[in-house]
């Protein structure tokens, strides 16, 4: 046999099926080809084949087919075999080569292939990688730099693509040096975008600059405090107003292609990346008119190219304004157009009506207004025109109208106040980027209060409405929508039908609370599903997405009120739901699998089979395989993977489940989830893992059946999780479904925590195993959005589950795994962590909360320690990024954990973690507001106790406290203001040098020093004094207070220290009641009391306070004692209850409440002795003070908890005690107060189930 047969029956045999024999056939036809006889035959086999003398003879062409198909065998080989991760480095380097092969590439080499290779590539480094930007960045350049040069608009157009997805995601870990790219060339991009005559490529370009701008001014930023960053402020600004100009002349371009156009050819024109555009420019103008400048320099020749030559650019000037900028498009008549409807909410939300303006000329009125709110009358008519006059007003121009913001519209035009009506609906959310970096500056405050705005009541809307104006809209509307349910019934009006329908619910929404029960609105609803039900069958294919996108905003509404579903459920004809059913479930697509499909078999979820591919499923053959291979970068979670059949079954599945919202009480809304959980039933062949339609008919189950609102049975829940485990295990390495699914995890624990106990028994365990195997794979496996959405889905499991209940036994506990994300490499991952800090606190009652955090604040530490082998603007992004996410996360520590809120503050002053004093200061005064202290000095006042202790046991000087960060500007400043703080602080650590320090700066010497401060300083010592007596203390506290007490007396004689706290003896009881620790409270209480704030140090038991208090009185008793003293008692007393009303903190009220009851209980003893004749004083201060306290029985606190009870519960212990007491001896004192008394608890004791209506016993009896 001749070489040239040998290579024909290798090419014969490579078409097996066998892996090994198929490489042994490719390497012979490889040695075959290098042959150059077996060459020469193959181009004369091919001429003579085309010249047609043999047509079976081997040739190229046969080749290139052998080659064809081996390469998608190997594909399919591929597909079917175990997922073998490509490292990240190699998937970086990769692209690398293909940016290297396209600036120096061979002659006559396809360009076009490596552009879109690069982009592709581009895309999936951003899903499966964390990349870096200076591998990948700088090779971007030189194609920059000389893109005038390339002929080709779509190659330039695939880079402009696969730079704008880098910096997208580059941005969250390396904004420098995305700022820096983007200033190296934007001026090669604003080239393209003023002379590239493509508008394609004009969107992709404005894509890219509104990343940039996003990176630059997230927010709108226009300084570093606001958030704002560049990397050469000059250059960027010299880019910015190079951007102005060319948005200057498009808007002027756009001005002269208007005045050539009719109205009804304006509403028809569409601009391809006009709305882009618009934001891009919104953007542009909010940073050029910042300084109010009239006049901006541009230069003319600015986008030339500085080797051809030119001379000397010319300057030139351009107006500025939005005043100059809004006469460029705004047109000389104002025809109603779907664009003005925002446009008219904007405006209602940040300006009032001019409620007596009447334009000169309003094309659309045709009659004039008497009466009030004329300009209100004339914009209902404009928005809903009579159809006889609205000429202009075309069906699709009628279809493209938002109702939902149309309807939105007349409610603030009803209501009096109109920028409080849209308060609500105009608030936009930032995007991922944005917000992530303000929050890098400190801009979106640390924590999202916890307190929502109240929801007007329906008396207070219907109030609100204008009367005058709401009838007119109804009647306009009840006008508007006859005339179209008169018309005759022919399938092309199907769509306006549905959008009627869409914006009657809207409106029924809306004005839910001021319509009348005699209102035609609910009956035209009825009239109008009627009419789509009798055309649905005859409706074309494509109107059949208009009509179910505005069918599903209808249904939508269900969800947002009982009341509401409840008429929208009432209105839906059952034929109507039969036939979106029929669509669902299309007898040509749900025959049961295909044998191609990948077959769904009960088996037990353990863990991902990492080693194999065992995932529960029958893999189909490589042959059938073949056809499911797609060249596009798309995931199965994409809608454009679908089908248009497949697209219109998945809208109608979303509106179904939206149907089914506040079902109860429907009875057809349980048949209708049955059906529906059909598709991902896996008995019943018809959910295919592998298929697109049947993952996002998965996902829109999901998060449709779970959300709050419905209410799924238990076997629901069951078909949706075994569902969710076998996609989980199919689709592990595919990030994106892998991110879905954890989302969708987060949703349905949710779900859980609201269900039964029966429900919940072995879900929540089912869940976890799955969340865990997803957690052995995110170290090596998952990239940084998978790990975010597995960081979120551990929060959620742990709020709900915060004592583990549903834990296994022998499994790692989420709790232990949570402080590792802080240390991930994602910003993002940290950020999500740092929201959540506070989670890893919600571990069993019996760990100390201190404990734990000190083990975060240790990997705190750990995470600002940079890498190695950082360049300069990368140390700068890394820093900035880990400072901010650890920072994020001691401030969300202080704001949910009571107990560590001094510790959080403390560790973001230590010099250890090197924060800049700007970014603390900034966190600092929004924990100021988000913890409600009056001010910055109130906050630091309440824990300078713990911090100076801290800070000299961490063997720091005073003189390098950061004084900035709390609000004080020098040393001297600090001192004066804490000295009653510091002065004890320095002697408990035996430290006389920094009180030599102190007393030098405050010019005074340290006797005096100490002598004004003793009063303080006795508080820190006696107590352990009292307790060396009874042997109740640790020998170790016992030497450090008499070592302590030595260095007082080096400075004042025993003498003066016995007399001076006798003199302040008021002052001491008090500051020794409120150290205050009662262990027995927080033991009773539930676990929140386990994570409530210490006093500051020395924090005391209840033995140790009464024997202090018994030391300070050696000679008597401390009631007889304070007795003999003027106004002793009452001293005393007001002190501890000016502490009890004066905090704002709940759980320290309960504390400062629980000292003053220790010393009531000390008066009540004395009693009987007349208390020095201050019993009736005494007896109505505690009754009155004590009835201020009661909160009402409704009464809650929204913000740490419900301390509400606890506090109710002691008052009334003291009450009780109190008159149980006073009774004996003070009888007619006790009746003058006793109509006070009834009138307050009474509420409280006849409440129906009362909490504590059993320790009014007594009360009763009195």
């Amino acid at each position: 046999m001749d070489r040239l047969g040998v290579l024909m029956s290798a090419c014969q045999a490579v078409n097996t099926d066998k892996v090994t024999e198929r490489k042994k056939q490719l390497d012979i036809i490889q040695r075959e080809l290098l042959a150059k006889h077996v060459l020469e035959g193959l181009d004369t086999t091919t001429r003579e084949k085309h010249s047609g003398r043999d047509e079976k003879i081997f040739t190229w062409d046969t080749l290139f087919l052998v080659a064809k198909d081996y390469m998608w065998k190997e594909l399919a080989t591929l597909q079917k075999a175990k997922s073998t991760a490509t490292t990240q480095k190699k998937q970086q380097d990769l692209l690398a080569v293909h940016l290297e092969l396209l600036i120096e590439h061979p002659k006559n080499f396809d360009c076009l292939l490596i552009a879109e290779t690069i982009c592709g590539l581009s895309r999936g480094v951003c899903e499966f990688c964390d990349p870096q930007a200076r591998h990948i960045l700088p090779k971007m350049l030189p194609f920059f730099a000389d893109i005038k040069n390339e002929k080709s608009n779509f190659i330039i157009n695939k880079i402009v693509k696969a730079a704008t997805a880098l910096c997208g995601q580059l941005a969250y870990d390396n904004r420098i040096g995305v700022c820096k790219f983007g200033e190296d060339v934007a001026k090669s991009l604003l080239w393209l975008l003023a002379n590239s005559p493509a508008d394609y490529l004009k969107h992709s370009v404005i894509e890219f600059l509104q990343v940039q701008m996003m990176c630059h001014h997230p927010g709108g930023a226009r300084t570093a405090q606001e958030g704002a960053m560049a990397h050469d402020w000059d250059e960027w600004k010299s880019q910015l107003r190079k951007m102005y100009e060319v948005i200057y002349i498009q808007l002027q371009e756009l001005q002269r292609q208007g005045k050539f156009l009719s109205n009804s050819e304006l509403h028809g024109r569409q601009i391809s990346w006009c709305d882009d555009f618009f934001c891009l420019a919104a953007d542009v103008c909010q940073q050029m008119f910042a300084d109010h400048a009239s006049i901006v320099d541009v230069t003319q020749t600015s986008f030339m190219d500085a080797e051809s030559g030119c001379t000397a650019a010319k300057k030139r000037r351009l107006q500025s304004g939005c005043r100059d900028l809004w006469s460029l498009f705004v047109p000389s008549q104002c025809p109603f157009h779907p664009e003005a409807i925002p446009f008219l909410s904007a405006f209602l939300h940040h300006h009032q009506l001019p409620e007596d303006y009447q334009p000169p000329v309003m094309g659309c009125v045709h009659q004039a207004y008497e009466g009030n709110y004329p300009l209100r009358l004339q914009l209902i008519d404009w928005l809903l025109p009579n159809q006889k006059d609205a000429s202009d007003c075309s069906p699709q121009i009628i279809i493209n109208t938002p109702s939902a913001e149309l309807a939105h519209l007349l409610l603030c035009l009803c209501m009096r106040d109109t920028m409080g009506a849209t308060s609500s609906y105009a608030s936009t959310a930032l995007h991922p980027l944005e917000d992530i970096f303000l929050k890098n500056s400190f801009i979106i405050p640390v924590y999202d209060s916890l307190k929502q705005e109240k929801k007007a009541s329906t008396s207070e809307r219907i109030s609100s409405c204008l009367t005058g104006v709401y009838d007119k809209m109804i009647s306009a509307i009840v006008q508007q929508t006859r005339l179209v349910l008169e018309q005759p019934k022919e399938a092309g009006r199907i769509e306006i039908f549905a959008w009627y329908a869409s914006f009657i619910g809207n409106i029924m929404s809306e004005f839910l609370d001021v319509l009348s029960e005699s209102s035609e609105i609910a009956s035209i609803l009825n009239d109008l599903l009627k009419k789509i039900t009798q055309l649905f069958p005859d409706m074309k294919i494509s109107a059949m997405d208009s009509v179910l996108i505005h069918l599903a905003d209808l249904f939508h509404l269900c969800s947002s009120d009982k009341c509401l579903a409840r008429l929208i459920h009432s209105a839906t004809p059952d034929e109507l739901l039969k036939k979106i059913m029929f669509l669902v479930f299309d007898a040509e697509k749900c025959t049961g699998n295909n044998n191609g499909s990948v077959r769904l078999t009960s088996c037990d979820f353990d863990d991902f089979d990492v080693d194999g591919n065992d995932v529960g499923t029958d893999q189909p053959d490589s042959e059938d395989s073949s056809s499911g291979l797609q060249s596009d970068h798309e995931g199965l979670l994409s809608t454009s993977m679908l089908s248009s059949k497949d697209a219109k079954r998945l809208r109608a599945v979303s509106l179904l489940c939206e149907w089914c919202c506040h079902g109860d009480g429907e009875k057809r809304i349980p048949p209708v989830m049955t059906k529906l959980l059909d598709l991902v039933d896996g008995e019943k062949d018809w959910f295919d893992v592998e298929e697109a339609f049947s993952l996002q008919a998965f996902q829109c189950l999901v998060e449709g059946l779970c959300s709050p609102v419905c209410s799924p049975s238990k076997d629901a829940i069951e078909t949706l999780i075994q569902s969710m485990q076998i996609s989980g295990k199919f689709h592990h390495t595919d990030p994106t479904i892998a991110s879905a699914i954890l989302n969708l995890m987060s949703v349905m624990l949710k779900r859980l925590n609201d269900s039964g106990e029966e429900t919940t028994s072995n879900a929540y365990g089912n869940l976890k195993r799955l969340l865990m195997a997803f957690y052995k794979l995110s170290k090596d496996s998952l990239p940084s959005q998978c790990r975010e959405s597995l960081a979120n889905c551990m929060f959620t499991f742990v709020q709900l589950d915060p004592m583990a209940n549903s834990a296994d036994d022998g499994r790692l506990e989420i709790c232990q795994i949570l402080p590792d994300f802080l240390l991930d490499l994602s910003h993002r991952v940290r950020m999500t962590m740092a929201a959540n800090m506070h989670c890893i606190l919600m571990e069993e009652a019996d760990q100390c909360p201190v404990a734990v955090f000190e083990s975060v604040n240790t990997v705190i530490q750990e995470v600002l320690q940079l890498p190695r082998r950082m360049t300069v603007e990368e140390q700068k992004d890394a820093l900035l990024c880990r400072r901010s996410s650890c920072l994020r996360a001691l401030a969300a520590v202080s704001c949910l954990c009571p107990a560590l809120e001094k510790h959080a503050i403390f560790a973001m002053l230590v010099p250890e973690n090197n924060f800049t004093t700007s970014d603390v200061c900034k966190v600092l005064e929004q924990l100021v507001t988000q913890l409600e202290y009056p001010n910055l000095a109130a906050l630091v006042g309440a824990h300078m106790p713990y911090f100076a202790h801290e800070w000299l046991l961490c063997k720091y000087s005073l003189d390098e406290f950061p004084c900035r960060m709390i609000g004080l500007k020098t040393a001297e400043d600090f001192y004066r203001t804490y000295q009653a703080v510091l002065v004890p602080a320095v002697i408990m650590n035996t430290d006389a040098t920094s009180l030599d320090v102190i007393a030098k700066v405050l010019k005074i010497s340290p006797e005096n020093l100490l002598q004004q401060n003793i009063s303080k300083v006795v508080v820190h010592i006696f107590p352990f004094f009292s307790q060396a007596a009874k042997n109740a203390t640790s020998e170790h506290q016992v030497k450090q207070a008499y070592k302590c007490y030595e260095l007082v007396k080096e400075f004042i004689d025993e003498e003066l220290v016995e007399a001076a706290s006798n003199e302040h003896l008021e002052d001491i009881v008090v500051d020794v009641l409120l150290r205050l620790q009662d262990q027995e409270l927080m033991a009773s209480s539930r676990k929140w009391r386990s994570l409530e704030m210490a006093p500051n140090s020395p924090a005391l038991s209840l033995n140790m306070v009464m024997s202090t208090l018994e030391y300070l009185t050696a000679e008597g008793p401390l009631v007889a004692a304070l007795g003999l003293r003027q106004d002793g008692m009452w001293r005393v007393l007001m002190s501890l209850l000016q502490e009890v009303f004066h905090t704002h903190r709940p759980h320290v009220r309960l504390r400062c409440l629980s000292a003053f009851g220790l010393f009531v209980r000390q008066l009540l003893k004395e009693f009987h002795s007349a208390l020095s004749g201050n019993c009736a004083f005494v007896l109505r201060s505690i009754i009155h003070f004590t009835l201020l306290l009661l909160k009402p029985a409704d009464h809650s606190d929204t913000n740490l908890g419900n301390y509400t009870f606890d506090i109710n519960c002691l008052c009334c212990d003291l009450l009780t005690e109190t008159c149980a007491v006073a009774v004996q001896t003070q009888p007619q004192d006790v009746s003058r107060h006793l109509s006070e008394i009834v009138s307050q608890i009474l509420p409280h004791a006849i409440q129906e189930n009362s909490k504590f209506s059993c320790k009014f016993s007594f009360m009763r009896a009195v």
